[in-house]
C-alpha cells in the first residue's frame, strides 16, 4: 500500500531528487504490474514526490575568471575557456576534441560525449572563439592527457584492447587533477564544480 511505499522511501534517507527517482521507478513498475494484471492498482501513484528546490548556480565573475585564466597553465586554458564560456561539464570536457569546434563558431558536443546522450550545439562567444582558434591543434582532445595516451599506446603494443570506459575515466581523472591544481592556485575564489 501507499503508506508502506512512503515509509520505505523515507527509511532510505536519500536526497529529495533520489527519493523522487525511486518513486518514479516504483510507479513505472506498478504500472507494468497493473497492465499485466499482476496487480489491481498502482499504490505508488498515491505517494507524493518531494518538492525539490534547486540552488542557483554560482557564476564566476569576470574578475574571478581573469585570475583563474592567469593562474592556469596553457595546457588547460582552452578547456577552462570552454567550461567558462560554453558551460561544458568536466566529464564532457575530457572527451571534447579540437574537431568539435566547428568553423561556424559552434561547439558540438556529440551524443557520445554529452551527459544526456543527446547532441548539443553551443555557440562560442567571439572572444573565446578567437582565442581557441589561435591555440587550436590539428587533432586530439582539447585537454591532452599524455600519460593516458601513453598507457593506451602501451596496451595496444602489448596486443590488448583498452577498455573505453577506463580510458575515459583516466582522462577525466587527469583533467580533474589539473583543475584542482588551478583551484589551489586561486584560493580566494569560490569556484564550485562545473562553475
Amino acid at each position: 500500500n501507499a503508506q508502506r511505499i512512503q515509509a520505505w522511501l523515507e527509511a532510505s534517507k536519500v536526497a529529495d531528487v533520489t527519493y523522487n527517482t525511486k518513486l518514479r521507478y516504483l510507479r513505472s513498475f506498478f504500472s507494468f504490474c497493473v497492465k499485466k494484471k499482476y496487480a489491481k492498482a498502482n499504490p505508488a501513484i498515491e505517494v507524493d514526490p518531494k518538492k525539490v528546490t534547486s540552488a542557483v548556480p554560482r557564476l564566476l565573475s569576470p574578475s574571478d575568471l581573469r585570475v583563474i585564466l592567469a593562474a592556469s597553465d596553457e595546457v588547460i586554458r582552452p578547456a577552462l575557456t570552454l567550461q567558462a564560456f560554453c558551460g561544458v561539464r568536466s566529464a564532457e570536457l575530457a572527451r571534447v576534441e579540437w574537431k568539435d569546434i566547428l568553423p561556424s563558431g559552434v561547439l558540438q558536443i556529440g551524443a557520445d560525449k554529452a551527459k544526456t546522450a543527446k547532441r548539443r550545439l553551443t555557440p562560442i562567444p567571439e572572444t573565446a572563439l578567437r582565442y581557441l582558434l589561435s591555440v587550436r591543434k590539428a587533432s586530439g582532445t582539447i585537454f591532452p592527457a599524455p600519460k593516458v595516451d601513453l598507457w593506451v599506446k602501451e596496451l595496444k603494443e602489448a596486443g590488448e584492447a583498452p577498455n573505453a570506459s577506463e580510458v575515459e575515466g583516466r582522462r577525466t581523472d587527469a583533467l580533474n587533477v589539473a583543475l584542482h591544481a588551478v583551484k589551489a592556485a586561486c584560493p580566494g575564489i569560490k569556484w564550485g564544480s562545473n562553475a
